[in-house]
């Protein structure tokens, strides 16, 4: 339609907006049929599309249900959960285990443990605070590793205050250490300037010149006026850190000492840190070890993260679990490898057999045992494991539950009426409906898309036909069809081959021989008539997904790689087109009437020059 600003009717009187425009109804007739079959194959393809997510959620269980790890499940059962527990995978035999004390009883694993031998600081220490700031609250004096060190620092702006590398910088008052010295190269390179360091803030403040104010403690840098950006910040100083060492043992009995070698600096820090980032440090290190500052002792605690005696022996033996290197673990806190108490290993008996483990829980034979306490001598704790029929029989009903809800949506679909006579509304009619009135018949024009359609009756068919034949092959013959573990079909042909359950048979079959319940599922084959019934669902739901896929696309698809997606396509330049033809047909019909007017307007001058010439003479 054009977008003219046009003025009719002047000359005629007649109202040619409103001829037009039902002219133009009629003519929009063919366009109004073309969108509404626009709008039918789009609600066509999104009814496929939800019919492919129905068979698809069925398709995935059907897969599970294909699995022999869906019917091998296993439960273990004790006879004192408060003792021992257990799990068992699939591999794991239906037999039983005792697990007794023998002569000594049966004890649990315990992880190596050790703490200060005396209080390292005094009650006013904090360890969230810096080891610099605390030092003096150390019992024993900290002796500090003193580290020459150089760093450049680059203004990103202008700006007065800078952060080092690192806290704890010696002033060189002591004589010990040379006295920090601090230059700025400007941002083009071609000066650089000494400033005077200062460590005193009042010293700082009276002071003029080039300076610059160095907070020791923390190694913060605030020169006495801005330096521009670009401007390259040199410092050289020493400063205190500590550094210490501590090893473990693995599974194997070998020695892993920390810091590794690739991290040789992971366990130097300097006097900034406190206590409890040192802490942290170590226990996120990989050493195997959880340490804490116990504030009510001012004692430190470290425990191995693993139970188990890995370096065999005992501490007093020299065979620790735990060994310490550096004067900060073993003179500040306190810590005395040869004091260490527990890293013991799990000795029981099972089934006749005694033995040990590092660690309180252990797989044997798939069965991953959990010891939770000792067991005395003389007692013991029994542990079944069995076939899960429960879990079975719930995948199984699963099955049967999601089968018949597929199938009762899918025949809803192919039954449902189509009403021909009520076609997608325009926005025109819309208008003319309540909101409730043109849902109502959009309900109606919506209804039987997908009635009697051949590729969703066929995968039903064929999906019948999966279940209803036998399994040949199988190990049991007594459990080669559905209906033999208790899978029927309903007698009530208006339930479109639902699929009826009966409980107890299954659960007899599963308890029964649960390999050929297995079997009868699971079952691969290249001729259908060996194929489990799992496998010949699969490729018949994935057959019947992948024609509807041609026929209705997914969302991931063009319009030009399936079949409703080239009508649409089609449709959609067919409407453009038309669009194009009637807006030459408008134009044509307002030229016309504009033709039209445009002789009236002359035959009234006409008229009206001859009536002016009469009344003249």
């Amino acid at each position: 339609m054009s977008d003219l600003l046009r003025v009719t009717g002047l000359a005629s009187g007649i109202n040619t907006e409103q001829i037009i425009d039902k002219l133009m109804k009629a003519e929009r007739i063919p366009l109004i049929n073309l969108k509404q079959q626009q709008q039918i194959l789009e609600w066509r393809r999104d009814d496929y599309r939800e019919m492919n997510k129905l068979l698809l959620d069925l398709r995935n269980s059907v897969f599970d249900l294909g699995l022999q790890s869906s019917f091998s499940t296993k439960q273990a059962v004790s006879t004192d959960e408060s003792r021992l527990t257990a799990t068992a995978d699939g591999s794991a035999g239906n037999v039983s285990y005792t697990i007794s004390g023998g002569a000594n009883g049966a004890s649990l694993a315990t992880s190596a443990s050790n703490n200060s031998t005396s209080a390292i600081t005094d009650s006013s220490f904090d360890p969230e605070a810096s080891l610099w700031s605390m030092k003096d609250k150390f019992n024993n004096a900290i002796t500090w590793d003193k580290k020459a060190t150089t760093e450049s620092i680059t203004a990103g702006k202008d700006q007065t205050s800078f952060s080092l590398a690192h806290g704890a910088i010696d002033d060189g008052s002591s004589g010990t250490s040379p006295a920090p010295a601090i230059t700025v190269t400007s941002a083009d390179g071609s000066v650089t300037t000494s400033y005077t360091v200062y460590t005193d803030k009042s010293s700082f403040d009276a002071a003029s010149g080039q300076k610059v104010l160095l907070d020791t403690e923390t190694g913060e840098l605030t020169f006495g006026s801005g330096l521009a950006e670009g401007s390259v910040v040199s410092a050289d100083y020493t400063y205190n850190a500590i550094s210490f060492g501590i090893t473990t043992y693995d599974e194997s009995g070998q020695a892993n000492a920390y810091p590794p070698s690739d991290q040789p600096g992971l366990f130097t820090f300097d006097g900034s840190k406190s206590l409890n980032d040192i802490l942290d440090v170590v226990n996120n290190s990989g050493a195997g070890v959880n340490m804490f500052y116990d504030k009510a002792t001012q004692e430190i605690s470290v425990t191995r993260t693993e139970t188990g005696d890995f370096n065999v022996g005992t501490a007093a033996s020299g065979n620790e679990e735990m060994t310490f290197s550096g004067a900060f673990l073993t003179t500040n806190l306190k810590l005395d490898e040869t004091q260490e108490s527990g890293g013991t290993d799990a000795s029981f008996t099972i089934n006749g057999l005694a033995t040990t483990r590092h660690s309180n829980t252990f797989t044997i034979n798939g069965v991953t045992f959990h010891l939770k306490s000792a067991i005395p001598s003389g007692e013991s704790v029994s542990v079944n494991i069995s076939t899960d029929t429960d879990q079975i029989f719930d995948k199984v009903k699963a099955f049967v539950d999601l089968y018949n809800e597929t199938i009762q949506k899918i025949n809803g679909e192919l039954n449902e009426e189509r009403y021909r006579d009520y076609k997608p509304l325009t926005d025109a009619q819309r208008e003319e409906f309540s909101e409730h009135e043109a849902e109502l018949w959009r309900e109606k024009a919506k209804s039987g898309l997908l009635a009697n359609d051949t590729i969703l009756s066929g995968g039903l068919g064929q999906m019948r036909i999966d279940i209803y034949s036998e399994v040949e092959g199988v190990g049991n013959p007594d459990y080669n069809q559905l209906a033999e573990i208790g899978i029927t079909v309903s007698s009530d042909y208006r339930e479109h081959g639902k699929l009826v359950l009966n409980d107890d048979k299954l659960r007899a079959a599963i308890a029964a021989d649960p390999d050929a319940v297995m079997e009868l599922f699971t079952s691969n084959s290249d001729d259908f008539s060996k194929k489990g019934i799992a496998d010949r669902l699969e490729s018949t739901l994935e057959n019947t997904m992948e024609r509807i896929e041609q026929k209705a696309g997914n969302s991931g698809m063009t319009e030009v790689q399936f079949f409703l997606g080239r009508r649409l396509d089609d449709i959609g330049e067919q409407i453009d087109d038309f669009q194009n033809h009637l807006s030459q047909i408008e134009d044509r019909y307002y030229r016309q009437f504009t033709a039209m007017e445009q002789a009236i307007q002359r035959a009234n001058q006409q008229s009206a020059f001859i009536m002016s010439s009469i009344a003249g003479k």
